[in-house]
């Protein structure tokens, strides 16, 4: 993965601190993050929302990719889904592929 300790570090603190306490949620990094062979580029990020309804996922994505951006310092591509819902390709991908890197439920956190 390209993505440095302390900048999977930062991703989890910035969707801890923006996400809404009451949602159950999993992040992966996927796409070219994952290939060390890649150069620059954006942060590709999927994001899972137990239960949240397609408004409460456009909320969430308008107020956590500026965050990610800013904090990161890089362009972020966030894929928000419900997985109880039809995947699309790229989550479809994005959930196959990726790597988790953050998540909220049971109050539990990956590191």
């Amino acid at each position: 993965m390209r993505l440095t300790p302390a900048e999977q570090a930062t991703i989890r603190s910035v969707c801890h601190s923006h996400l809404p306490a009451d949602l159950i949620w999993r992040l992966r990094v996927f796409g070219s993050c994952l290939n060390e062979e890649a150069r620059g580029g954006d942060v590709d990020l999927y994001l899972e929302l137990e239960g949240a309804d397609a408004t409460r996922r456009a909320a969430v994505a308008r107020d956590l990719r500026p965050a990610l951006e800013e904090a990161l310092d890089r362009p972020v591509d966030l894929v928000v889904q419900d997985p109880a819902q039809p995947l699309k390709a790229v989550a479809a991908i994005a959930r196959e592929q990726g790597i988790r890197i953050a998540q909220a439920d049971s109050g539990e956190q990956v590191s």
